[in-house]
C-alpha cells in the first residue's frame, strides 16, 4: 500500500523539467509582433503571434497572422504527460504540419526537433528558442538538408499589445 501511494504522489507532482515547461508556456501567453528573416535574402516577413490558454492550464494555443498572402498558422503547445517533454503542433495555410518535441531547456535554450509533413513528403526541422528577457525572444528554425541542418528562418519577438498588431481587443 505504501508503494502505490509513493507511486501516486510520485505521479502528481510536476518533475522539475515540466514545471519550467509550464513556466515557458506561461511565458508565452500573450500577444508578440515576430519578424522573420530568411538567412539566404528575401524580405522579412511580419507577423502578429497571438497566444492564449487552451483546454484548461495544461495547453496554450497560438494564432500567427500576417499582411503577407498566403501567410498563416495555428499551434497547439502542452507538456506529453507520458514522457514529460514539451510538444508543439503546428498547422500551417498551405496544408503543411509539424510536431516538434523536447526534452526542455539546456544552456539557455530550448530545442524542439520533429517532422514537418506536406503533400511533398516529409522533413526533420528543429526550432531553437532562445529567452531575451521578459517580453523578447529569438527562434531559429532549421532543415535537415542534404545530411546537415541549414537554417530557413530566423525570428524576433517582442511582447505587444492586441492593438498593435490590429487584432480585436
Amino acid at each position: 500500500m505504501l508503494l502505490i501511494s509513493a507511486a501516486l504522489l510520485l505521479a502528481a507532482a510536476p518533475a522539475g523539467g515540466q514545471a519550467q515547461a509550464d513556466q515557458f508556456l506561461t511565458y508565452l501567453v500573450g500577444t508578440w509582433g515576430v519578424v522573420s528573416v530568411d538567412p539566404a535574402g528575401g524580405d522579412p516577413l511580419r507577423v502578429c503571434y497571438s497566444v492564449q490558454p487552451f483546454v484548461g492550464d495544461k495547453w496554450i494555443s497560438g494564432v500567427a497572422v500576417s499582411a503577407t498572402p498566403g501567410f498563416g498558422s495555428k499551434d497547439v503547445w502542452g507538456v506529453d504527460g507520458s514522457t514529460g517533454e514539451l510538444t508543439r503542433t503546428i498547422f500551417d495555410v498551405s496544408g503543411t504540419y509539424a510536431v516538434v518535441r523536447s526534452p526542455g531547456w539546456a544552456d539557455n535554450a530550448l530545442v524542439l526537433e520533429g517532422n514537418a509533413l506536406s503533400s511533398g513528403g516529409s522533413m526533420r526541422v528543429r526550432e531553437t528558442i532562445r529567452r531575451v528577457g521578459p517580453d523578447e525572444f529569438t527562434a531559429t528554425w532549421e532543415a535537415f538538408r542534404k545530411d546537415k541542418w541549414s537554417a530557413y528562418a530566423v525570428e524576433t519577438a517582442k511582447r505587444v499589445g492586441k492593438e498593435e498588431c490590429g487584432l480585436p481587443s
